[in-house]
């Protein structure tokens, strides 16, 4: 039986067992032994089916077989030299160049890693509304959109505008501790070239001193009514 001339293809690399993502790739069969590769992005070996019959991934499907037409009709030789011509013809009038793999990843959403690495962590609910306070501060700093954006510069630069005056420093160097461990694992899967936070250093700081309660404060604890357990522990409070 004749293959199909064009097909989708997953982890040709053969890395998807080591990272735990594979790279998709439209193959144009175009001869014995002559194959044409053009990258789409990358998968999970659970995802890459679904992600294969994505309208983005037809078209380019649909786009390479209507080259290999042209050809026959025009009586070119099936080669990758003439079906590159007309591919990258096309892209040019419609000024979407090829991406490398490394600018693909460079593209793919940050934040939205982070709000599925933290729903898939198996925490108590307030430590997960610790962790999405976080992900809101990214999201309102605005500058920290994809894995492009995870740089030691942009990693300062989140940190000075953290120090608006409204956190603490501990309250900050908690804020990185919890970005640091969804970058560094980006890392680990070799989605970003390098982590940042190996080059940017965050220190803890000190926590403000506290300051005793007034004594106006304590006769409002002392004179509200607490009901149960409370009331107790109002009392060995004020009493310690």
């Amino acid at each position: 039986m004749k293959s199909k001339a064009v097909k989708v293809v997953f982890d040709r690399r053969k890395e998807a067992a080591k990272k735990g993502y594979g790279y998709v790739d439209v193959v144009v069969n175009l001869g014995k032994k002559v194959r044409k590769y053009v990258l789409i992005g990358t998968s999970t070996p659970e995802e890459w089916e679904k992600d294969s019959n994505s309208s983005e991934v037809k078209a380019v499907v649909e786009k390479c077989e209507n080259i290999l037409v042209t050809m026959n009709v025009l009586g070119e030789e099936s080669n990758v030299e003439n079906f590159n011509k007309h591919f990258y013809e096309e892209q040019a009038k419609n000024n979407e160049p090829e991406l490398s793999p490394e600018e693909i990843l460079a593209q793919k959403d940050f934040i939205a890693y982070c709000e599925e690495a933290l729903a898939a962590e198996d925490i108590k609910i307030g430590t997960r509304k610790h962790k999405q306070v976080v992900i809101d501060a990214v999201k309102t700093y605005g500058k920290l959109k994809t894995y492009g954006d995870l740089t030691p510069k942009n990693i300062l630069a989140f940190d000075r505008w953290l120090h608006n005056g409204e956190r603490s420093d501990v309250t900050i160097y908690g804020y990185h501790k919890r970005l640091k461990k969804w970058v560094g694992e980006l890392a680990r899967l070799d989605e970003i070239p390098r982590n940042p936070y190996k080059i940017v250093s965050v220190t803890r700081g000190k926590s403000k001193e506290r300051q005793p309660l007034l004594e106006s404060e304590l006769k409002k604890m002392r004179d509200y009514p607490f009901d149960g357990k409370l009331e107790r522990v109002r009392d060995l409070f004020i009493f310690s």
